[in-house]
């Protein structure tokens, strides 16, 4: 039995901070500004813990996302980063992640947060230009995110990503150009960049649906992600997710590519999502119905879903192809029984003559093109 446990890949630990001071335009992910319902939310979530406390053997990332993690007290911090201690089995070089917002942080707060074993942080810059974040509707101006960063440092963060958000369209490529060169000079360990979508639920997609906003256009999009791509790969990132770049292999985000590689995670908290070998399940996207579940010692399960062969198969091309690792041809063939490169015939072939995919060491992967192309790409097997 033990043996069998430990052959198991180790899984990431989700928790949703559902928790906002104010909901910002693009922003489609659940979140309450009603803070004071933080502490029946934290007891909530220790008995979901407790739940779930056999629910995989290992851990080795957990994750505080939202949301902002940053608006819990370091009291409710330490109070969950013991409860984790106490509940799962975790790996002793674990990544401990949480998001932060710039003007929630003092530098207490940080060399607290590292006390409690945060050891990397994803700060929420989105821009360093006030009128952009203005139109996104973030509470922090560019010094203040710019402060953010130095503070992280000044804690003896090691580990830190920033998040940013381009082709917003009141800006222009030159200035977003600009931009990144500014972030570059700060040498943060990870970058996560962002295109701007317009995500049902979100204040931009009424917006954009009443006519008030006017999306760029597939080829300005395509060359700010290009662009975006080429600066930051001459300036020494890998770029390794369609979004996410970092500065060495090591400084990857772990529990990020828990999703990309279909490894499971368990997530905890209103709304989140968990996988585990040809099963997904989430929870209720309400605060109140997901602490009456769980005051009842019910597990707040909304939905779950099985997932048949070609679904799953479907969604490893889907997040392969999403990363510049691609798709391992032998495991495909192993699970799926399909030979990417001769199933459809000559598609691969073309894929990689036109530029957008490459072979490499058994995998087939994309290219920047590819990478610009990518939530086609699955479709196209």
């Amino acid at each position: 039995m033990m043996k069998n446990n430990l052959e198991k890949p180790k899984a990431g630990l989700y928790i949703h901070i559902p928790f906002c001071k104010k909901k910002c335009n693009y922003c489609s992910f659940y979140s309450l500004t009603a803070i004071n319902k933080a502490p029946e939310f934290i007891a909530a979530l220790q008995k979901e813990m407790e739940i779930y406390q056999d629910w995989w053997p290992e851990y080795d990332t957990v994750y505080l996302g939202g949301g902002t993690p940053s608006l819990l007290s370091i009291n409710h911090l330490a109070e969950l980063a013991h409860k984790i201690r106490k509940i799962f089995s975790l790996s002793s070089d674990a990544e401990w992640t949480i998001e932060v917002n710039p003007d929630d942080i003092t530098l207490t707060f940080l060399k607290n947060i590292k006390s409690c074993g945060f050891n990397r942080l994803s700060i929420g810059i989105q821009s360093i230009q006030d009128n952009t974040l203005s139109w996104l509707g973030r509470r922090h101006n560019a010094q203040q995110a710019l402060q953010a960063f130095d503070l992280a440092k000044k804690a003896g963060f090691q580990n830190i990503g920033v998040d940013l958000i381009y082709g917003v369209p009141i800006s222009k490529l030159t200035l977003w150009e600009k931009e990144l060169q500014q972030i570059i000079a700060l040498k943060p360990e990870h970058i996560s960049a962002y295109q701007l979508s317009f995500e049902p639920g979100s204040i931009f997609f009424k917006k954009k649906n009443q006519g008030h906003i006017q999306p760029l256009r597939e080829k300005e999009e395509f060359s700010f992600f290009v662009n975006t791509s080429q600066i930051l790969q001459t300036a020494g990132y890998i770029h390794y997710e369609v979004s996410n770049f970092s500065r060495d292999q090591t400084k990857k985000s772990a529990h990020n590519q828990k999703y990309w590689q279909h490894l499971p995670y368990l997530g905890l908290g209103p709304a989140a999502h968990s996988f585990r070998p040809f099963r997904r399940h989430w929870n209720h996207r309400s605060l109140d119905q997901y602490c009456q579940d769980l005051s009842k010692n019910i597990a707040p399960i909304k939905g779950f879903e099985e997932l048949k062969i070609n679904e799953l198969r479907l969604e490893t091309l889907y997040f392969g192809f999403r990363t510049s690792r691609g798709i391992d041809l032998k495991k495909i063939q192993e699970k799926f029984n399909q030979n990417l490169i001769s199933d459809p015939p000559g598609l691969a072939h073309r894929l990689i003559q036109e530029k957008k995919l490459i072979l490499f060491n058994g995998y087939l992967a994309p290219t920047t093109l590819g990478l610009a192309l990518a939530d086609a790409l699955p479709l196209l097997w």
